[in-house]
């Protein structure tokens, strides 16, 4: 049964004081809870009579066979660790129920009508998704929600259990796309990968605004009003040009629906900004197709040997007007965690991979060519590369050029997303210039295997594969503001992307016995890999060249894997797996700390302990209250559950629903 909101649950559809939405899983759960308690009771006053009465013995069986309760098996909630979303309680209050246990497909839409007056400063979805108990093990579908064209969520869907239902519930800060909800439109599901069972899903939209007297501006557009009663536009720091806070001016889907790449070749036209755009980003989901997901697990072809495949490494460089912007280097596990090994679908219940069901998007800066932007449309080109799939010769790698046409990928993969601009009310017009642009990409990729001299020698394998990327883009800006003061700056945007992959194999056989016996086999592999991008924008002085703003941004998603099998003729076969998952990233602006979000997932599966999983979260950002919460499940079953103490207050309201925390 899917998880439906009913007219019964606390659910507030009318512009007002938010309540906290709860869904009918809560009211099953204690109804469950009821019919156990009343089975245990029936249970126990038959077998004491059964057992104290020999009249009744021969009564008891079949009484208990007609009234004894069928098992009750309690749905699951699978759950990504995060923090609460919060909506302030004097907040002003609209929400919208756009799917209620609507069964996914593709093509599922409802219309969004928005309200006639349009006052809010934020905005959340929250989005439920469950499938039924399955006989067997399937496969989960990964969708795609837009709004109008506009990709607003990417996310998979829980992976099905053979004994219970399963659901999530996820919310969203959707801020930056808030423009999107000042009109109606029509809210549509994409399904960009099938799975084998059927899958309902339940969507509300909440919108506020913490002051409920009138209409405020957006968050991050500040009132011209009171730049003038105080110094006047002239003394704009230059952060205030360059920093995109709040929600976007203009949101832009770059396509109606996701590009399958490379089926598909991803170019498409980016319109003309207007000169008040101080601040700009491309926004982009990208995850990969069925024959895909298991890329970091690819062999690159030993020296002289013809290359059949793609390599290990995956990369998604960026392109505007032929100028290389910035690269992708996707998270490897994401939607498919359950392809680390044989039955690591058992390490995902009821704790999931990080970015599952939240999903999150690669953004490309694209600050330092907006004068390029400011002159006209221009053309975004993605390309989705896989750098190394051969061992290198006896000749170094030679640095090239970042292009878009070379080391282009064969598989598959599916790439969507948006153009945002945030404009500033104090700038009249601007103009600028791209003064140099340029990139450097170093690949290379080392396979030795060296040969056996002895047939109880272990055979030995190792890889190492490396890919970089620097690039330097120097522009010059000039605003005029609405008193006709004039600012220029220089801007210097560098970026970098790094990616590693090491691997080491061993395979060993040891007899066991008199010559010509059984023999004892190992096979175990152990490999690391991560992708890591770094960008810096510093905003200078020309005539000084000091500093005035700076932001960077480092990501970083690692991965190791230890994998062994064993067979021995004694003990017989056994196995065991490993691997940690992490993201890693950290925000600086004007060198001091910014937001930060770290998570490492720790996950075993072996023939004895069975499944163990344990993630821990850590967020921190300026002026909030810092997120840390480890959960560790084994075989299905939560052993720990520790939080940073978080005090609930009259102050906030919860959007949604983070089972286990509080």
């Amino acid at each position: 049964m899917a998880i439906a909101l009913t007219g019964n649950d606390k659910f507030d559809i009318e512009a007002g004081v938010y309540t906290p939405l709860k869904f009918d899983s809560e009211k099953r759960f204690k109804r469950n809870v009821l019919h156990h308690l009343l089975g245990f009771v029936l249970a126990a006053v038959g077998l004491y009579t059964l057992t104290t009465n020999t009249a009744a013995q021969n009564v008891i069986p079949s009484i208990f066979a007609v009234f004894a309760p069928a098992p009750v098996v309690l749905p699951v909630e699978v759950f990504e660790i995060a923090p609460p979303l919060t909506v302030p309680a004097s907040a002003y209050v609209s929400s919208y129920l756009l799917f209620n246990d609507s069964a996914v497909v593709d093509g599922l839409k409802t219309k969004y009508v928005a309200p006639k007056v349009f006052n809010f400063t934020q905005g959340f979805l929250t989005l439920n998704f469950s499938v039924p108990a399955s006989a067997a093990p399937v496969s989960a579908p990964v969708v795609e929600l837009s709004v109008d064209g506009t990709p607003v969520w990417r996310s998979s869907t829980p992976y099905a259990k053979v004994d219970a239902d399963v659901y999530t519930s996820t919310t969203k800060n959707v801020t930056e796309l808030l423009s999107l909800f000042e009109s109606s439109s029509k809210v549509v599901f994409s399904v960009l990968e099938e799975g084998d069972a059927p899958v309902s899903a339940s969507l509300e939209l909440v919108l506020f605004n913490d002051t409920s007297a009138a209409p405020a501006k957006r968050a991050g557009t500040v009132a011209v009003a009171s730049y003038f009663a105080s110094e006047g536009p002239a003394s704009l720091a230059a952060a205030s040009y360059f920093a995109s806070e709040g929600p976007a001016s203009l949101v832009v889907p770059l396509q109606k629906k996701a590009i399958e790449l490379p089926a598909s070749e991803f170019s498409v036209s980016l319109p003309q900004l207007n000169s008040n755009v101080t601040s700009a980003k491309i926004s982009l989901f990208a995850s990969a197709s069925k024959d895909e997901v298991e890329f970091y697990k690819n062999d690159i072809a030993a020296l002289g040997v013809p290359v059949t495949a793609n390599g290990p490494v995956r990369q998604l460089n960026v392109f505007v007007a032929g100028v290389y912007v910035g690269t992708v280097s996707p998270k490897p596990t994401l939607f498919h965690a359950d392809k680390l090994t044989t039955d690591a679908g058992k390490l995902w219940s009821p704790l999931a991979d990080s970015g599952s069901f939240t999903g999150f998007t690669y953004d490309i800066d694209l600050v330092a060519v907006l004068p390029l932007l400011w002159e006209g449309p221009q053309t975004l080109d993605i390309a989705l590369v896989s750098p190394v799939d051969a061992a290198n010769g006896p000749v170094p790698a030679v640095a090239h050029p970042v292009s878009a046409t070379t080391n282009l990928l064969a598989g598959s993969w599916f790439v969507s997303g948006s153009l945002l601009a945030w404009e500033n009310p104090l700038v009249s017009f601007s103009v600028g210039e791209v003064v140099l642009t340029n990139s450097s990409q170093l690949d290379s990729g080392v396979s030795i295997a060296p040969p056996a001299v002895s047939p109880w020698q272990p055979k030995l394998s190792n890889t190492i594969v490396r890919s970089t990327i620097k690039s330097t883009i120097e522009s010059l800006f000039n605003f005029t503001l609405i008193d006709n003061t004039t600012a220029s700056y220089a801007v210097v945007a560098n970026s970098s992307a790094a990616l590693v992959l090491t691997k080491q194999r061993k395979e060993s056989k040891i007899p066991v016995g008199p010559p010509g016996g059984p023999e004892k086999t190992e096979d175990t592999t152990s490999a690391f890999y991560i992708g890591t991008n770094k960008f810096k924008l510093d905003v200078q002085d020309p005539l000084t060249n000091l500093t005035l703003y700076s932001k960077s941004v480092k990501s970083a998603y690692p991965l190791t894997i230890s994998d062994s099998i064993k067979n021995s003729p004694i003990t017989g076969p056994s196995s065991s797996f490993s691997a940690k998952i992490g993201i890693d990233i950290k925000t600086k602006i004007n060198a001091a700390a910014g937001p930060k979000l770290k998570i490492d997932e720790l996950v075993k599966l072996d023939d004895i302990t069975g499944a163990t999983t344990d993630v821990k979260v850590m967020i921190s950002e300026p002026g909030s209250l810092p997120f840390s919460r480890e959960v560790e499940v084994v075989n299905g079953t939560i052993v720990k559950d520790l939080s940073f103490p978080l005090v609930k207050t009259d102050e906030f309201t919860l959007v949604g629903e983070l089972v286990g925390y509080f």
